[in-house]
């Protein structure tokens, strides 16, 4: 990104040369950020990573969005800048590009992601909610050269598409299939997932910080419950989860009527 907007510039093609950063932010965002949630969430060595290359690129970000948007560059440059950073976005030096990513890096990644849209709108065509999980995702084998590629690329379509196994063919390209068939396990977890978002909706409307532990009181315990209950905790910070009355504000989700109260 910087040596296009550097490139562009240099050119006196401003249109051209303000285009890559709008991609850079969709990058960072709908990507980056979101792929990167849990591992921030978790602490340690991966979340101190993933933060400072965070930081970094909101810190060139704010630096080339400089000539175009001063403000909103200044106020991002401020909360991200290195202890003995230049005092302002407008006194720093422009950026150079250190290294740059091999075509096929990036292409991998093009592909990966060109597959989570096909298997996405997949689900959306055969009316399978994203948070209920699925047994198997069929994709091209053509677009994962090696086993590394295939490895690294199956982690993340499980993950993105919500799906227990990746399977590459090769007698598939250009499309995606999905086995939508769902086995009583199945449907318990995505019942299960439900719930989890609904408890974590719940506690945005009653404005918890993620980091406040709750109780979580349900009116009964079906066998979705029972059965993902030390996942339910985790997701939604809940030191215990106990039966009882439920009274006061609450919510309901997957016929189970709960409430929270933070620790």
């Amino acid at each position: 990104t910087v040596m296009e907007v550097t490139k562009g510039m240099e050119a006196y093609e401003l249109d051209t040369a303000v285009r890559p950063v709008f991609s850079l932010i969709d990058d960072l965002s709908t990507w980056y950020l979101r792929r990167s949630r849990e591992r921030i969430k978790e602490g340690g060595a991966e979340a101190a990573a993933a933060l400072d290359t965070l930081r970094e690129v909101l810190r060139t970000t704010a630096l080339l969005l400089a000539p175009f948007a001063p403000f909103v560059a200044e106020r991002v440059y401020a909360k991200v800048k290195e202890e003995n950073g230049e005092e302002s976005v407008h006194l720093s030096s422009w950026p150079e590009a250190r290294s740059v990513l091999g075509a096929e890096c990036l292409s991998l990644m093009d592909s990966l992601r060109s597959l989570v849209t096909l298997a996405l709108e997949e689900r959306t065509k055969k009316g399978m909610k994203v948070r209920q999980p699925l047994a198997l995702l069929r994709v091209p084998a053509l677009a994962f050269s090696n086993d590394a590629d295939r490895a690294y690329a199956e982690d993340i379509l499980r993950d993105e598409v919500n799906v227990k196994s990746v399977e590459f063919s090769k007698d598939l390209e250009g499309r995606v299939e999905l086995d939508t068939a769902l086995t009583p396990e199945l449907e318990e977890e995505g019942r299960a997932r439900e719930f989890m978002r609904a408890v974590q909706d719940f506690r945005k409307k009653l404005k918890l910080e993620p980091n406040d532990r709750i109780t979580l009181t349900l009116s009964e315990e079906p066998s979705f419950v029972a059965r993902f209950r030390a996942d339910i905790a985790k997701t939604v910070n809940a030191e215990s989860i106990a039966l009882g009355a439920v009274e006061g504000e609450h919510a309901e989700s997957e016929g189970v009527r709960f409430s929270l109260l933070k620790r």
